[in-house]
């Protein structure tokens, strides 16, 4: 009877470990997202979290940055993607709109790779709202990260840094001259 708890007990704990590792629905995220207004963000996700973000904000520049998903936030996207990768969209959604939101989605799986373009946002096509909805997550996600970041540094030690000489400004190309020899 004990080998036979024994053995349950294992052929659980490796059939939980088994479910574990196949929670995650996506090898890569590739997403770029236009508010429309201020700011435009790209994030390439990976299946161990790892984020990488560009941000171009009109009043402060571009930003690159890193980050690691906790688990919480890795398995809201691994949903996501679940249920996009599943269903069935088309690969274009255009909306004529101006300062409107847009967003280019490819999501990379072991099944397929899903891409589609959404441009201005229809609340009432309902085969659109996972993708909004993942969208609206990371963007929400990714603004707050954005925000704590400080990339206004200050180094005392470049006031001290001695530049060489700047170059003339008026600088001319002169012609060599040339003594014709041959006669």
């Amino acid at each position: 009877m004990r080998y036979f708890v024994l053995f349950l007990l294992t052929l659980t704990i490796l059939s939980c470990k088994n479910k574990l590792q196949n929670v995650i629905s996506f090898d890569l995220i590739d997403i770029s997202m236009d508010n429309g207004w201020t700011d435009i963000y790209s994030l390439k996700i990976n299946k161990e979290g790892r984020m990488v973000v560009y941000n171009y904000n009109i009043e402060k520049g571009n930003k690159y940055f890193q980050e690691y998903l906790s688990k919480t936030e890795l398995d809201s996207i691994s949903q996501f993607s679940k249920i996009i990768i599943s269903s069935k969209l088309d690969t274009l959604y255009s909306i004529a709109c101006s300062d409107c939101f847009s967003c280019n989605l490819i999501i990379n799986s072991n099944q397929k790779k899903f891409k589609t373009f959404i441009e201005g946002v229809d609340d009432k096509n309902k085969k659109l709202e996972c993708v909004i909805n993942l969208t609206r997550y990371l963007y929400q996600l990714v603004s707050k990260r954005t925000k704590s970041i400080d990339n206004e540094y200050i180094f005392e030690s470049k006031t001290n840094h001695f530049n060489p000489p700047p170059l003339p400004y008026d600088i001319r190309f002169v012609a060599p001259k040339v003594i014709d020899t041959v006669k």
